[in-house]
């Protein structure tokens, strides 16, 4: 689980990233991201219902993936605000095939 000040709660944070972040898409995530003024990074993940129609299984994919980026907060750069959307065939490989994904997309988008 993420520590409480490296999530993103709020609506209109959400917005703000929405309204205001550069977007970039791999084959399994879709990644908005902004900077903030703070000195720490913010995620937040979405899983639509899209992905799977089960909340148990949603729930699941969040878990793992807000379970990956525990381990790769200190490896990020700090001041960013991150939202990652989840897409349907990220449901079909398993965790460490997800965690390399995730981990080689964040450090290839955050690097410029």
């Amino acid at each position: 689980m993420l520590k409480k000040n490296n999530r993103i709660k709020s609506p209109i944070i959400f917005q703000k990233i929405l309204n205001q972040g550069k977007r970039k898409d791999s084959q399994y995530f879709k990644i908005i991201f902004c900077k903030n003024d703070k000195k720490i990074s913010r995620f937040a993940v979405i899983v639509s219902t899209k992905v799977h129609r089960l909340a148990v299984k949603r729930n699941f994919l969040k878990r793992r993936i807000k379970n990956i980026l525990r381990e790769l907060v200190s490896f990020l750069p700090r001041g960013i605000d991150i939202l990652i959307i989840v897409k349907k065939n990220c449901f079909n490989i398993n965790f460490k095939e997800t965690r390399k994904q995730l981990k080689e997309f964040l450090i290839e988008i955050l690097k410029n």
